[in-house]
């Protein structure tokens, strides 16, 4: 290549140009340059490659331009293109004319393809004709250019399915690209302008919010309105692949936000009309507990003005309970559902009233509110019925009840309560139990013909027949024995009664033995005159018999001077009712007699109990398993006690399919000794579980509804509570012991 003897430039050069030293100088520094030259050069002549610089070698991933030179361009040219490539230098050998620039895919001496950018045209080289091609390596470049239109592809592909419409203006107020939402709401754009599509214009708009976008860079976002419909517009600055500036214009409709939004507003004045209007006193608290809005109501219960109770802690000195007791701060029902998360219900509290200088009953009741998707409260609404009235009513009838009850007591008349279906005594007065000398325990739960009150010529069929009937009776002559068998008189009458939706008869009884004495004397006297001395001592001896009750309160209230008094009397009889229904169906639970406390430790109880549950567990093809921690002595009944255990373990492994394990565990928790019975269960439906502890409520095919009242009892008598955790996989009991050493 350097030989000045048999080397001709690869250069067209003028026809007067003779200084050959100037010429061999000129060529030297072009192959220099060729040699250096990021492209590929080739020099083809008579068929072959005869010359390639370093970056030709390397674009056809030769080891040196050896391995090339000698071989046909063909050789490197894809098989699709050969016969192409073939004509293109035949011609130009021809015409001696130059070969525009293409796109050629060549082959590599591996024959991997790389594409490549092609530039051929006709020299002479060693003083022959010859082509001499440049080639640019592209690969990269058609990469780039394949990723760009796959990503615009994407692009178009999610503005497509984007829920608004959407298109690219150009600042000529063409329109570049649409989306499907916009041709369906605006129609196919052809080459209309943005304001003929959009705002049906012949000419653009006298201000365009969109054009500040390509004054600015900055984002715009404003409200339009088409075709009775609302869209949220959003406008970007963007750029085409082309550097071209574009502004994206994305516009989603917010019709259906705008009516939402109008009725919301309704809602609101409604609901803040119901909140100033509402009788009942309504605070919000929300999660830091502070009070963020009370309405009048409240503030009237209260005797605090809003603007003093608004941005405060939630907190009251002088709210006490039932008992009298101050409730802590952190009793408050709307700090308990904040905390729990819970709805807190009907709780009964009194607040002091500054402003009227007393105290105000409250039924209280706190519900949670919840963001979506949050598993904490964010606030709770309380609502305060004022009860006060409610509460002094029941402080008159509980008096009117005791008055009730002694007058009951003290009536010369025996008095008896029987269950309508089977004639069995609920209730007995004490004249009752003095006259007959039968104890209450001896007469309470049996009837008449089972504790022997019936002689023996009384039909005891006709007698069932007599309690059942629903006509009342009046002063019937009945015949009836002592506990020491002696044979009483008596007049008899009857009264039907609706106890807890229950029929019960109320039976009362004016023993008039002696009368009868006094008659038969009469018989015997019948000649003599003291007709009217027996006369008068007989109706002095009966001038105030009792029949009933509830006759008497009957009588009184017909009576037209206690007509102001009438539902007074109407609650005394429906509380004596309540009283009555109470006594019947919790009778095993009402005998509230003072529990024998010992300190005793809840593991040896357990430990004592634990052949007696093993043996329940096996009959259930369960298992049991303890674990006793150490744990003080605690001030307990341990006869009760084991009743509750009992209980609680015969519920679990009744709870259990066959094969589950039962626990028994026993710790200390703060200031608690803790008793905690887990099951392998179902767990408890949340309807069941709201009732838990409720008398008689069972879900057991032959359950009597009494084992956790008992407990709860229980529990109650020794100041422990009992907490209930529940789900698929089973339920623990805890009973709370307060830990009597501290």
């Amino acid at each position: 290549m350097t030989d000045k003897n048999n080397s001709k430039l690869i250069l067209k050069l003028p026809s007067n140009f003779s200084n050959l030293d100037a010429l061999w100088e000129i060529k030297e520094r072009y192959l220099q340059l060729v040699e250096v030259s990021p492209n590929t050069v080739i020099i083809h002549q008579d068929g072959k490659i005869v010359f390639i610089n370093k970056s030709g070698v390397k674009l056809l991933g030769a080891r040196d331009a050896a391995e090339i030179i000698g071989n046909p361009l063909l050789n490197y040219v894809h098989h699709n293109s050969k016969q192409l490539v073939k004509n293109l230098i035949q011609d130009m050998i021809q015409n001696g004319s130059d070969a525009p620039m293409v796109e050629q895919e060549l082959l590599r001496v591996d024959g991997s393809p790389v594409d490549a950018e092609v530039l051929a045209s006709p020299v002479i080289y060693q003083g022959k004709p010859a082509i001499q091609i440049i080639a640019r390596d592209i690969s990269e470049q058609k990469k780039s250019e394949a990723s760009l239109k796959a990503e615009q592809e994407r692009l178009y592909s999610l503005l497509d399915n984007l829920p608004g419409f959407v298109y690219l203006q150009g600042a000529d107020y063409s329109v570049h690209y649409t989306n499907y939402k916009f041709n369906k709401i605006f129609g196919d754009p052809g080459d209309k302008k943005c304001y003929q599509l959009i705002g049906q214009l012949d000419n653009p708009c006298a201000i365009c919010e969109t054009f500040e976008v390509f004054e600015t860079g900055k984002p715009i976002n404003w409200e339009y309105m088409s075709n009775g419909r609302y869209y949220d517009v959003y406008v970007y600055p963007f750029s085409h692949s082309n550097d071209t500036p574009l502004l994206l214009v994305l516009g989603v409709d917010i019709t259906d936000r705008k009516i939402v939004e109008k009725n919301l507003r309704r809602s609101e004045a409604k609901h803040r009309t119901l909140f100033e209007t509402m009788k009942q006193g309504v605070m919000y608290v929300n999660a830091q507990e502070e009070i963020v809005s009370v309405n009048p109501a409240m503030e009237d219960i209260l005797g605090i003005p809003s603007k003093l109770l608004n941005g405060r802690k939630l907190e009251h000195p002088s709210v006490i309970n039932e008992a009298g007791s101050v409730v802590p701060r952190n009793e408050l029902p709307a700090i308990v559902s904040l905390r729990t998360g819970k709805e807190i219900k009907n709780t009964v509290v009194a607040v002091y009233n500054p402003k009227e200088i007393r105290y105000r009953w409250l039924n209280v009741n706190a519900i949670p509110q919840f963001k979506k998707g949050a598993n904490k409260p964010y606030q709770t609404y309380t609502t305060f019925e004022d009860i006060t009235d409610r509460k002094l009513i029941e402080r008159k009838l509980r008096h009117s009840e005791k008055r009730l009850y002694k007058t009951i007591n003290a009536c010369p008349v025996l008095i008896s309560l029987h269950r309508l279906n089977d004639g069995v005594i609920v209730d007995v007065n004490e004249y009752f139990i003095k006259t007959t000398g039968f104890s209450r325990d001896e007469l309470v739960g049996y009837t008449f013909a089972e504790i022997g009150m019936l002689t023996a010529d009384i039909d005891i069929d006709k007698h069932i027949k007599f309690l059942r009937t629903t006509t009342k009776k009046r002063n019937l002559e009945v015949d009836f024995l002592t506990k020491t068998g002696e044979l009483r008189h008596g007049l008899t009458s009857t009264e039907v009664l609706d106890i807890d939706g229950q029929p019960h008869i109320l039976i009362a009884t004016n023993d008039v033995t002696e009368i009868k004495m006094y008659e038969q004397e009469m018989l015997r006297l019948d000649r003599l005159n003291l007709v009217g001395e027996m006369a008068a001592g007989i109706g002095h001896e009966i001038r105030n018999p009792l029949t009933t009750v509830r006759g008497l309160l009957q009588i009184l209230k017909a009576k037209d001077e206690f007509n102001t008094h009438e539902s007074h009397f109407s609650i005394m009889i429906d509380e004596l009712d309540r009283a009555n229904a109470i006594i019947t169906e919790y009778l095993s639970l009402a005998r509230k007699k003072p529990s024998t406390l010992e300190m005793q430790n809840l593991n040896t109880i357990i430990e004592m109990l634990y052949p007696l549950i093993q043996a329940d567990a096996m009959e259930t093809g369960n298992d049991v398993t303890t674990k006793l921690d150490i744990i003080p002595d605690i001030s307990i009944n341990g006869k009760e006690i084991r009743q509750l255990i009992l209980n609680l373990t015969r519920n679990g492994l009744e709870a259990m399919d066959s094969g589950g394990v039962l626990t028994l565990n026993t710790y200390v928790q703060e200031d608690e000794v803790v008793l905690a019975i887990r099951d392998q269960g179902k767990g408890i439906d949340p309807l069941v579980l709201e009732k838990v502890g409720t008398p008689f409520v069972t879900t057991k095919n032959e359950g009597t509804g009494l084992g956790l009242s008992i407990c709860y009892s229980i529990a109650n008598r020794h100041n422990a509570r009992i907490d209930i955790e529940t789900g698929s996989t089973g339920t623990t009991f805890f009973v709370r012991f307060k830990n009597s050493n501290n």
